[in-house]
């Protein structure tokens, strides 16, 4: 589809100036990474990250009620 045609341009624009296009994504979304890996990503390292959010007023501790 489009995405994978847009992709793929940026992707070979990024490697004819010789860089290396890399991407990060959220490994819940099946399929944005089924697309990624369809244009030739692939996965090289997991990511991990902390949500952080304003605790609600009635929370006494973050993240617990």
């Amino acid at each position: 589809g489009l995405a994978g045609a847009l992709m793929r341009v940026v992707a070979d624009r990024i490697l004819a100036r010789g860089e290396m296009p890399f991407l990060h994504a959220y490994a819940g979304k099946a399929e944005a990474l089924a697309l990624h890996r369809s244009v030739g990503f692939q996965v090289r390292r997991p990511m991990i990250f902390t949500l952080l959010s304003k605790a609600d007023e009635d929370e006494r501790t973050f993240g617990h009620g």
